[in-house]
Parts: structure tokens; sequence; C-alpha cells
């Protein structure tokens, strides 16, 4: 009985904690993308119990200048099981559209994340002198190579003559892109099958900037035929290819 109850006991937090949720606005401060992660498997875990605790993260969401946060929090209000954090998220999302001067739609398209990398889906890893390249392809796998251009499975560890501090912040930073990457390819399938069911359309200098060109996005985008439309008239369909035609 004790190893089937306790560690379920244990996970279960003790007491409340909302009337210190002032200290969340600290961490919008401070925490930055570390705190999405942490805040969605919470919301996740307690949604049905600690109501207050969760819209409080919500609205620090709200404030945290990343996409990362950002993203989850839209995702959130479009999507999470919970009526009152739906509401909760939309109304955060709407405030912080109207602090930027945008549309909720605007705000969704202008914060997604990169996870890192450039727009021809390139991430480059410093170890100081020599730098490693890493490459997003079209199935959102990620290929390494080392400074010759050579493929490698993974990166090595530091040389006498590297920067052993910088080479761990490229371990991590490739650690985190591959993770990122996956939440990215979820959320913006999903948010492409919402515009698909709604019609949603975009200006054509907005979709170009926002999604043709975003380094993750852009392979989605690949993958569906669009509309040109003027005046309500379809004038042609067209699929967009890797090489940017």
């Amino acid at each position: 009985l004790v190893a089937a109850y306790l560690p379920g006991f244990l996970r279960q937090p003790a007491g409340s904690a909302i009337g210190s949720k002032g200290l969340l606005a600290v961490a919008a401060a401070c925490a930055g993308e570390r705190a999405a992660a942490p805040t969605g498997r919470y919301l996740k875990e307690y949604y049905g119990t600690r109501a207050a605790q969760g819209k409080a993260l919500i609205a620090m969401l709200a404030w945290i200048e990343h996409p990362t946060a950002t993203q989850l929090m839209l995702s959130i209000g479009s999507r999470f099981r919970t009526k009152s954090f739906q509401e909760e998220a939309t109304r955060q999302a709407e405030a912080l559209a109207d602090r930027k001067g945008w549309t909720l739609a605007e705000l969704a398209d202008r914060t997604m994340p990169s996870a890192g990398f450039d727009e021809t889906g390139v991430l480059e890893l410093s170890y100081g002198e020599r730098a490693f390249v890493a490459k997003l392809l079209p199935d959102f796998k990620i290929e390494l190579f080392n400074p010759d251009g050579k493929k490698i499975a993974n990166l090595p560890e530091p040389r006498l003559d590297d920067d052993a501090e910088r080479a761990k912040d490229a371990k991590k930073a490739l650690s985190n892109a591959k993770k990122e990457i996956k939440n990215i390819v979820a959320l913006q399938t999903d948010r492409l099958y919402e515009a698909l069911c709604t019609e949603r359309d975009w200006p054509a200098e907005d979709w170009a900037r926002y999604l043709n060109r975003h380094p993750v996005v852009r392979r989605l985008c690949q993958r569906l035929i669009w509309c040109v439309v003027e005046d309500e008239k379809t004038l042609a369909t067209f699929r967009p290819l890797d090489d940017g035609s």
C-alpha cells in the first residue's frame, strides 16, 4: 500500500501558496522561457484542484517577454480542458495584444519561437575558436556538422583549445532546441488546422514574413495548398517550396 500510494501523495503540494502569488512577478521578470515548461506541467496536473494557482500562473505567462511563454498562453486559451483556464488565458492574451497594438491573430503569428534556428534552418553552436552547425531537416530532425562540414552524430567533448563554458552552453542549446522543436511543431500544426477550419486569411506580407520565412513553420506551410484571394475571389492556388519560391 505504501509503494502504491506514497508517490502520488508526495506529489501533492502542502497547503496553498496563493497568498504569495506576488512573487510570480519576479518570475515573470527573471525566468524567461524557463518558466513555460514547468507551468505547462503544473496546469496539466492540477487543473482540477488548483484553479486559483493555475490562473495566477497564466497571468505570469502574459508578462514574460518570450515567445515560448506567449504561445503556451495562447494554446491554453484555445484548447485547454478547463473553461476557467481558457477564459483567463484569453483575457490575458487580449490584454497582451492590446499592450503591443496587435490583434490576437497577429500576436500568435509574431511570437512563434524558432528554437534558436535562423531563417535558413541553421543553428550555430560555438565552442570558441571553432563552431559546429545544426541544420533543421524537412521532417524536423536535426543534423549536426563539424567545422569541416562533415556530418557527426553528437557534439564532441571540448578540446584543450576550446572554451569549456561555451561548449557546455552549446550542448545545452542543442538539447533545448530538440525539445522546443517538438512543442513548436505540435502547437503550430494545431494552429494551422484551426486556421483551415475558420478559413483564416493573411495579408501577403505578413504571411511571407511570419509563416513562410519562419525556420520551423515554413516546413509546415510547404505541406499545405494555399490560395491567393482578392475581393473574396480565389485567383490562384500554390504550394511554397523549400527554396523559397
